[in-house]
């Protein structure tokens, strides 16, 4: 589906990399999941998301397994050290007290292109969790920016992380289900996995302005938002709609 040659299509294609579900796994393995229109509803998953014959073996591990390569690294600590090295993480306070982490170093294309490949591999799988995902016309938009290995404009279908402050009294650390929001002709999703909340824009109007805080830059910036105690709590909850 993503180079859309005549190729053997695998058995078995992961949506979300492995190495962000970490977090989740308890003693035994498991993760709570987390139904997004009815948060009292909890499963038990023991395994992340996988999905058959919708990548052939080139793109899969070749073009997408770079992009989780770099990003595993840079952004989240994890396996090649030479790439974790080049990378630096500054603590920021803006002028209005908002506190973040301003990664520096990072490689524009790669890590754009990998937040990118999640929400597009979302919008192709049929697995009930990824229902809510819809793209549209921006499905091949991605699709197109992925093969050719082009992030295209910093102002153009951005993404953001937001990172959660651990609460015992609320579920931070769980899996959440992808939730569409619109807001005055701009529509974006977001997702909740650990203690970490993915926001991608899709629409170019009217956008929520943590896009342009938080999204990665072509200098090789990225600010990732850091939210604890009341704003915490308000954040999470309206993300579950029940702010």
């Amino acid at each position: 589906m993503l180079c859309r040659e005549e190729k053997p299509l695998l058995k078995k294609s992961h949506i979300i990399p492995d190495f962000m579900y970490k977090g989740l796994f308890g003693p035994e393995h498991k993760l709570i999941q987390i139904n997004i229109d009815n948060p009292k509803e909890k499963k038990t998953r023991y395994s992340g998301f996988y999905q058959g014959d919708i990548l052939c073996s080139e793109c899969d591990s070749v073009l997408l397994s770079g992009l989780e390569t770099y990003a595993s690294a840079a952004i989240f600590g994890r396996g090649n050290s030479k790439i974790q090295k080049s990378v630096r993480v500054e603590s920021i306070v803006s002028h209005d007290g908002f506190r973040s982490e301003r990664y520096h170093n990072l490689d524009y294309t790669k890590v754009k292109l990998f937040f990118l490949s999640i929400i597009w591999r979302a919008h192709i799988s049929s697995q009930p969790f990824f229902s809510g995902v819809d793209l549209g016309v921006y499905g091949e938009k991605i699709r197109k920016m992925l093969l050719a290995k082009d992030a295209g404009k910093e102002d153009e279908l951005e993404t953001c992380v937001v990172r959660i402050k651990p609460d015992e009294t609320m579920p931070y650390r769980s899996l959440v289900d992808f939730r569409k929001l619109e807001n005055d002709g701009n529509s974006f999703y977001v997702f909740h996995m650990d203690n970490m909340m993915y926001h991608f824009n899709i629409s170019p109007y009217r956008k929520e302005s943590i896009f342009e805080k938080g999204r990665v830059r072509k200098d090789g910036t990225m600010d990732v938002g850091l939210l604890g105690d009341r704003i915490a709590k308000g954040y999470f909850k309206s993300f579950l709609g029940r702010g």
